[in-house]
């Protein structure tokens, strides 16, 4: 994954993520929409069939940055949880 930053300034990021499709971007759109200090997230990729999308962000209060840190981390939480019941789940079922 390649990521080239277009456009920053204190409340606004425009990213070009290139390696990465929808299956990264998506949820991460989700969970910066999510949050109240987001005014505006959104993912745009150039051609289905080329792994090279645009995210754009823009803040009300907090900066870019620190909303774009946020949702990162509510994902990784996320992904962890899941992961730790999958393995107790798939414990359970071979025990």
């Amino acid at each position: 994954m390649k990521l080239k930053v277009v456009k920053k300034s204190e409340k606004e990021l425009e990213m070009e993520i290139v390696g990465e499709g929808q299956t990264l971007l998506n949820p991460l759109k989700e969970k910066l929409i999510q949050d109240d200090e987001v005014e505006y997230a959104q993912v745009v990729a150039d051609l289905p069939t080329i792994s090279k999308s645009s995210l754009f962000l823009k803040t009300k209060k907090e900066t870019s940055l620190d909303a774009l840190k946020k949702a990162t981390a509510d994902l990784r939480k996320e992904t962890k949880s899941f992961r730790t019941a999958m393995n107790k789940a798939l414990k359970e079922k071979h025990a």
